[in-house]
């Protein structure tokens, strides 16, 4: 019975919980049974639970297969995801420093402009007192 093969290596039976029983179809990669096609994600129907779909597809095989194409594809989304986290950490960081580096420059430049104010005010003063000085 494949069902009662499936359930005791998922359990850790005599396989260790590391390989899946497999019928025809499939081949093997190290202690897992590997089917010799994996099903597009973007084909199951919007609404349906693709785990389901896929046991219901793989009635005719051996639901071990099916098993093994769910924990491929789980394997697969954590991996997109970890990658996914990766980049939106990146992201968050370029915009922290973009913020940053325009902090920066806005306050050189309202020091650029608050030296030139003083600057002008000294030449403003110094040609005052030159006026007063040579009447």
């Amino acid at each position: 019975d494949p069902t009662s093969k499936s359930a005791v290596a998922l359990k850790g039976g005599p396989s260790g919980g590391r390989g899946l029983t497999s019928g025809s179809g499939s081949r093997s990669v190290g202690q897992f049974q590997r089917p010799m096609s994996m099903p597009d994600l973007n084909s199951f129907s919007a609404g349906t639970d693709p785990a389901a779909q896929l046991l219901e597809e793989g009635a005719g095989q051996d639901s071990s297969d099916a098993e093994w194409q769910l924990r491929q594809q789980i394997r697969e989304a954590k991996q997109e995801l970890l990658k996914e986290r990766t980049e939106v950490q990146r992201l968050r960081g370029l915009v922290v420093s973009d913020r940053t580096r325009k902090s920066e420059l806005e306050e050189f430049f309202l020091q650029a402009v608050e030296d030139l104010k003083k600057d002008t005010e000294r030449a403003e003063r110094a040609a005052a007192k030159r006026r007063g000085s040579g009447q």
